[in-house]
């Protein structure tokens, strides 16, 4: 069953010419360039809410600790450790990837729980409004807009940014060049159409980058139209559609929701484990797609071109509750990165256990630590904590971190501010 949340519109051929304005969504777009770049960006939701010990902050029982404090299902020896990073049993489809990611760990969303949609919007953007667009909506603001802009599946936060948005399906129907001329005639009377228009006549003209993304539909068409038996599997199919599109030179930033069930305020125990093992295990399908593309025979494949960010809009409580459950938790989060410009295999961040015993509320809580921005030192005692340079990572500050390695122009990034508080070894700036 498709999430509420990230309802994914099927969008077929056959409805072309009736159903255009829907195929193709866009505010004021300014003419599109098909100048290539060697660098792409992919932001990867996985909705609903993670347990963060289960795959980037995994924990064991210390300090006389129980499973009343903190439910953990796995043992301690269960726990993978490579080079600086701690991982838990969720992530072990990504092992043949271990070497190309990092991890941010200790993510503070908020001190109480702002919901789906909001914790989601935040940290996909970095600013607490609710007013600012989607990541690779920004960066492709603040860099430059190829013919069919950010390339996504799922939905999208355009806000104002004047980008031009494709959906994953409706690149498909690219593949037939006469039903776009027919759309072009279409749109004559609407009343963006020298907008789009002016979009579409770019990418026709040029065919060198039309050519090559209809190359990859056709030889792909296997792999793209593959029969889908879980709603995750959607998420291979837009990711190769996004290659295609990164690699004929159609697009350089996308977005893919991967559809699973995460919201496990009951039954936690292993449906929590292997629902997410399901949505790790399509991410690492989506890397090993984008490693299997050599890049404008260069020899290097396409991911070592792309950043990828992968996110969920918080973490899990502690214990489990009444109906052995887990519930929202906003003190701490975590983000998985890959690819470019990223330190494989390193780690910032962490988290600690606030056992019931030492609450306040008489509640166990997991909350994140701050940190020191120059060095990465965690702040491991009180009085770290509270000395001046130790501060908490925030999505902002992730978000300004992922957009200064993929190398956006500052002066037309909005979200959130560029010029302080970049997280230091997990990023090659």
């Amino acid at each position: 069953m498709i999430n509420r949340r990230f309802f994914i519109k099927t969008l077929g051929a056959a409805g072309l010419t009736t159903w255009a304005p829907n195929l193709i969504h866009f505010q004021s777009v300014a003419h599109a360039t098909e100048s290539s770049s060697d660098s792409f960006f992919v932001l990867i939701r996985i909705p609903d809410g993670w347990d963060v010990t289960l795959n980037m902050d995994p924990q064991t029982h210390k300090n006389g600790s129980t499973q009343e404090d903190m439910f953990i299902e796995y043992q301690a020896s269960e726990i993978i450790k490579h080079q600086n990073m701690l991982l838990g049993p969720a992530l072990q489809p990504l092992q043949s990837h271990f070497d190309d990611i990092a991890i941010i760990n200790g993510v503070l969303m908020n001190t109480a729980d702002n919901g789906h949609d909001a914790s989601l919007s935040y940290i996909t953007t970095g600013n607490g409004s609710g007013k600012a667009p989607s990541l690779p909506i920004e960066i492709a603001n603040s860099t430059s807009i190829q013919s069919l802009g950010v390339v996504f599946s799922g939905e999208i936060q355009l806000v104002d940014r004047k980008v031009m948005v494709t959906h994953t399906d409706s690149v498909l129907s690219l593949k037939d060049l006469a039903k776009l001329q027919v759309l072009q005639g279409f749109h004559t009377q609407s009343q963006r159409a020298s907008d789009f228009n002016d979009s579409l006549q770019s990418l026709m003209k040029n065919s060198k980058v039309t050519d090559a993304l209809v190359e990859y539909l056709n030889k792909n068409e296997a792999a793209i139209n593959a029969p889908a038996q879980f709603t995750t599997e959607l998420s291979i199919k837009a990711a190769h559609i996004i290659a295609g599109c990164f690699s004929s030179g159609a697009s350089r930033h996308a977005q893919i929701d991967i559809d699973t069930s995460l919201d496990t305020h009951s039954n936690h125990e292993q449906l929590h484990l292997s629902n997410q093992q399901q949505a790790w295990q399509t991410v690492s399908s989506i890397f090993n797609i984008f490693k299997n593309i050599e890049y404008a025979g260069t020899g290097q494949s396409l991911f070592s071109r792309t950043t990828f960010a992968v996110v969920s809009e918080f973490s899990r409580t502690a214990a489990l509750n009444s109906t052995k459950g887990k519930d929202h938790n906003p003190l701490t989060n975590s983000v998985l990165l890959a690819g470019r410009n990223i330190n494989g295999g390193q780690s910032i961040g962490a988290s600690h256990l606030i056992q019931r015993k030492q609450s306040k509320s008489g509640q166990s809580q997991h909350a994140a630590l701050p940190i020191d921005y120059k060095t990465g030192e965690i702040a491991d005692t009180r009085k770290k904590a509270e000395a001046s340079n130790f501060k908490y990572i925030t999505p902002d500050r992730v978000i300004a971190s992922v957009a200064t390695a993929v190398g956006v122009d500052a002066n037309r990034f909005k979200s959130t501010s560029l010029a302080s508080g970049l997280l230091p070894k997990v990023f090659k700036y």
